[in-house]
């Protein structure tokens, strides 16, 4: 998982659940600031929120967290 358009990262957060959310970072992909949303539950992933990275949106599981996630995505980008 990674760069892919809103509808299909909010399709895979609806099925995400609790122990397995989605997580979402901004990124610039071809001078374009883009979300990259990956597993929240690994190794990496928890180490880049822990340290505060900055290009962190949030984690999101459910429809009401693919809800919030559009609304967040909408403002990040």
């Amino acid at each position: 998982m990674s760069i892919s358009t809103t509808a299909v990262i909010k399709d895979r957060i609806t099925t995400a659940t609790k122990g397995s959310k989605i997580a979402l970072f901004t990124i610039v992909r071809g001078g374009n600031m883009a979300i990259d949303a990956v597993f929240d539950n690994t190794v990496t992933t928890q180490k880049r929120i822990r340290l505060g990275c900055e290009k962190y949106i949030g984690s999101y599981y459910g429809s009401a967290g693919a809800a919030t996630a559009a609304d967040d995505m909408r403002r990040a980008i």
